[in-house]
């Protein structure tokens, strides 16, 4: 039975480790037209007018693990999720991953590695297998995370109507009572009888 290919990165980077020297690699990598239109149907985004990133992969421990640095940079448009408008961000991250030949892939098994592997704090770790790391995929996993959840236009805020929370917030005496005309009558009615 054939085996199953791994899905093609929008922004493929596959680095061979066997390229990699001691002093380490680095890169610099713009999406491409096509490669920004395949990420906005990925992102579900409206447009990514600009996709790049800059990284730095270098060897650990004889090459049993390997630290990237990276710093990812994008524009992204999205819709509001009040009002459906397009907003605007840009997206500035930086990401420090250890790939590890040592570590299990049990996520739950994952425990610091080794001391003097690296200076600086690691946003991730992963296990490493294999001769190669995509580096792009990694990058367009980042930028997913990276992305508001709630973009909002700005100033939108203003513009919102109170909710029923804040209705109670308003003095007693501009409230109207929904029984006054009904109180207003029946007086109204006492003073006739009189």
């Amino acid at each position: 039975m054939p085996d199953k290919a791994e899905p093609k990165s929008e922004f493929a980077c596959r680095i061979s480790l066997a390229t990699v020297s001691e002093a380490g690699l680095e890169k610099r990598l713009a999406a491409s037209e096509p490669a920004r239109a395949a990420l906005v149907r990925r992102l579900g985004v409206i447009d990514l007018p600009r996709f790049s990133a800059t990284f730095r992969l270098a060897p650990r421990r004889g090459g049993r693990a390997y630290l990237l640095d990276a710093h990812l940079s994008a524009e992204v448009v999205q819709s509001c999720v009040v009002s459906l408008e397009p907003v605007a961000e840009e997206i500035e991250e930086d990401l420090r991953i250890l790939f590890d030949r040592d570590m299990t892939p049990d996520p739950e098994m994952m425990g610091p590695p080794q001391e003097g592997l690296f200076e600086g704090e690691v946003t991730d770790f992963e296990p490493l297998d294999g001769g190669e790391i995509d580096i792009g995929e990694i990058l367009c996993q980042f930028l997913a995370l990276a992305l508001d959840p709630y973009p909002r236009r700005p100033g939108l805020e203003a513009n919102l109507p109170r909710e029923s929370a804040g209705e109670e917030e308003r003095p007693q005496a501009s409230r109207k009572n929904p029984f006054s005309s009904l109180s207003n009558m029946l007086e109204h009615k006492g003073r006739q009888k009189r």
